[in-house]
């Protein structure tokens, strides 16, 4: 062996096993983070479906939670217009300038009465449900009710119907028949839009 040959068997031999135990380092190395990574990508997918599946349970319960409110709001409006309703029905029945003679008008108050607190005491047990702006329509409808009620009762303070010299009933005639309807109508339409049902 020449010394050329020792020189380069020297040099050779050694970077040749270093070379090598590089090699099977990487691997080893690569083998394991293949393991690893493997086992992180499991416990990633797993996590990951347990959050989606915790991000369901969530939904259907909001789902679950809007739609109970909003069955019970539609059902506070329905029950809040239908009183709103006989309230106006009553009320033109007592107030109408033109009625049949010989009626009771005590029985027909206490009904505008029962009317208007049943409509008052609903509002107040159930306001939660309305918005500002519907709070301010409602009240303002309440205010003209009761107005008109008691404009009335001004006029008319015994038990039968009689002629009104004061302007009174003609005042209170001209509040339900001209100022509550435009009220009314407003409300029917907010009402609408919240139940969905807008035109």
């Amino acid at each position: 062996m020449t010394l050329f040959d020792k020189i380069v068997f020297l040099i050779l031999t050694p970077i040749s096993v270093i070379s090598v135990i590089a090699f099977l380092i990487k691997v080893l190395f690569n083998q394991f983070l293949n393991k690893d990574l493997e086992k992180y990508r499991i416990e990633l997918t797993r996590s990951l479906e347990d959050y989606k599946n915790h991000l369901e349970i969530d939904r259907i319960r909001f789902q679950s939670k809007f739609s109970i409110t909003q069955e019970r709001k539609a059902n506070v409006i329905s029950d809040f217009y239908t009183k709103l309703s006989r309230l106006y029905r009553f009320s033109k029945q007592l107030i109408a300038t033109f009625q049949p003679g010989g009626q009771e008008l005590l029985p027909k108050k206490q009904l505008v009465l029962d009317a208007l607190n049943d409509f008052w005491s609903y509002y107040e047990d159930h306001k939660i449900y309305f918005d500002h702006e519907l709070r301010s329509n409602i009240e303002n409808i309440f205010d003209r009710a009761h107005t008109a009620f008691l404009t009335f009762h001004l006029s008319q303070p015994d038990d039968g119907y009689s002629p009104d010299e004061s302007g009174q009933w003609r005042e209170s005639w001209r509040i339900i028949k001209d100022e509550v309807p435009p009220l009314m109508n407003d409300l029917e339409m907010k009402f609408k839009h919240i139940l969905g049902l807008s035109e």
